[in-house]
């Protein structure tokens, strides 16, 4: 008889402990970020990595890193955390942070043509093969920052629609070349909204899903400063590729979200601080999707 209740307790125990791993292994979270300068003057890093640490991000391009060293502080205060960085002449480059101990990452290389053969004026896209430990969701990742506005929205519309052109014939080259390999997932600051003809290289694509289109109206993730409001947009994005064998069958669906309530929960976020007037956090807000651990190919 105390033999079976033993037993008893023991199988009510797997019960409750079991379901509790199996979800918090089932999933992991992929974003994109646009911290303002990154640098080590007058930003908050440690707010910026509590905000990675509150999301429960795993995988995330990181645009505008001005100094590599506050990128190493940053990641300092996420355990587990590395990163890998762009090479170039910009002023300021994009990374990607990820957690060692669940993300394996394996191949490192740029996109060199989003540079539109002038590197000191367009920055190179950052591109990782990347594998869930220890035998799950294989996948590649691409961060971009695409060319802003500054100088107006005609004079730099040409600029933005050849770089989107460019990421098209990248993710073509990348499915002939790893044909087995077809779970892409680019993100980053495109500097453009995805109704507008800049888009168009990547909207017309049939075996395309931009998971920000999915967003309701009214969501921004280019908030601005406290002070300065004028060009709220949608403009960082979360690109798949959806066709057979493509992200599109890990990814969680309805799971694209931006980061809420970020004025109470992190104070001075958007809010220009000394000695230079960037923000404390950023003008962006980080966008992220939920992805399966499992590989569904």
């Amino acid at each position: 008889m105390q033999l079976k209740s033993i037993l008893a307790s023991l199988f009510l125990c797997l019960i409750l402990v079991l379901p509790c791993d199996a979800a918090r292994d089932k999933y992991i979270e992929i974003a994109t970020f646009n911290i303002e300068h990154l640098t080590t003057k007058g930003k908050n890093i440690k707010q910026i990595a509590r905000v990675i640490k509150d999301l429960g991000l795993d995988v995330v391009g990181i645009e505008e890193i001005e100094d590599v060293k506050a990128l190493e502080k940053l990641i300092s205060y996420l355990d587990g955390f590395k990163y890998k960085i762009s090479s170039g002449n910009a002023p300021i480059r994009v990374g990607i942070i990820y957690n060692s101990s669940t993300i394996d990452v394996s191949q490192t290389s740029q996109i060199s043509s989003l540079t539109l053969n002038n590197p000191k004026m367009f920055r190179p896209g950052l591109r990782i093969r990347a594998k869930v430990k220890p035998d799950g969701f294989d996948f590649t990742f691409a961060v971009v920052h695409l060319k802003s506005k500054n100088g107006g929205e005609r004079q730099t519309d040409p600029y933005r629609r050849q770089q989107i052109q460019c990421l098209s014939n990248w993710m073509d080259a990348e499915l002939q070349r790893n044909p087995k390999e077809r779970d892409i997932i680019i993100v980053g600051d495109f500097n453009e909204l995805i109704e507008r003809a800049p888009f168009t290289p990547l909207i017309r694509r049939k075996d395309v899903k931009i998971l920000t289109g999915d967003l309701p109206p009214g969501n921004i993730s280019y908030i601005g400063k406290e002070g300065n409001r004028r060009y709220q947009s949608l403009i960082d994005h979360i690109i798949l590729y959806k066709g057979k064998g493509g992200s599109l069958d890990e990814y969680k669906h309805g799971s694209i979200s931006l980061l809420k309530n970020y004025s109470k929960k992190y104070p001075n976020y958007d809010i220009p601080v000394p000695p230079n007037g960037i923000t404390a956090v950023s003008d962006h807000l980080p966008v992220y999707a939920v992805f399966s651990t499992k590989d569904n190919d």
